[in-house]
């Protein structure tokens, strides 16, 4: 099932940071996009992440929602990451390793496939239970 979720955090994130992060991951800048976009794969499943741009952040805030995740984050959301799902057998696995990447390294929510925000003990959690194959 293919669809997108999101990593929030408080912090500001590059694209330059994004990349780092990615490319430390073994994933790859995805060519010809508008947008700054990123591939990780993991055998017969890919995911692609880029920054949400401003105009559509702005499109999908929603104060209860952007409260919630301030409450969790202790602080203001600043930066969106989208990662698009794409189809495998891993895709339910791999974008919350992902979010657990991330989380080592900022200060970050998931906002998951049914709109439930987790916060990263939530996610270290998950992935701890779901993802041994990926931390291997």
């Amino acid at each position: 099932m293919a669809g997108s979720v999101s990593i929030i955090t408080s912090e500001i994130v590059s694209t330059k940071d994004l990349g780092e992060l990615c490319l430390s991951m073994g994933g790859w800048l995805v060519d010809g996009g508008v947008v700054e976009t990123y591939g990780i794969n993991s055998g017969d499943t890919n995911v692609w992440i880029s920054i949400q741009q401003d105009w559509a952040t702005e499109m999908l805030r929603d104060e209860e929602f952007d409260n919630a995740c301030e409450n969790i984050l202790g602080a203001a959301p600043k930066t969106f990451i989208e990662i698009q799902r794409g189809r495998g057998s891993k895709q339910g696995r791999l974008y919350i390793y992902i979010a657990y990447a991330f989380s080592k390294k900022w200060n970050v929510v998931l906002c998951d496939t049914g709109e439930r925000i987790l916060s990263p003990a939530d996610i270290e959690a998950r992935c701890a239970a779901e993802c041994g194959d990926l931390l291997s």
